[in-house]
């Protein structure tokens, strides 16, 4: 919650919801809401990495600190503009994310 925190902070958004979810280790599922929907946009990837903050280690080869999560942000009526989420159980390791509009699509696609 504290690296949450400093998100909120730094991007000044609105934690709406955080749980966490247990199915072999912990995954956050989280909801954050701001009308700044570009700015949201273009920093998820660093909120992302604020939460889920990666350190290579022998223990945790991944170095991730959960093995998935879930992230949505959503404007000020409660409808969501992005979700992106990511798992890591070897072998099987994946993502997605999804957006409203082009413009808003956090990481690159094609």
């Amino acid at each position: 919650m504290a690296r949450l925190r400093r998100a909120q902070a730094r991007y000044d958004l609105r934690i709406v919801s955080v749980r966490i979810l247990h199915p072999l280790q912990r995954v956050p599922v989280i909801v954050i809401r701001s009308d700044r929907k570009l700015a949201i946009a273009r920093a998820t990837p660093a909120i992302i990495d604020l939460f889920d903050p990666r350190h290579v280690t022998k223990r945790n080869p991944s170095g991730y600190a959960y093995e998935a999560y879930f992230f949505e942000a959503r404007d000020r009526h409660g409808m969501p503009y992005l979700a992106t989420f990511n798992h890591r159980r070897p072998p099987h390791v994946g993502g997605g994310q999804w957006a409203s509009e082009e413009s808003l699509y956090p990481f690159a696609h094609g």
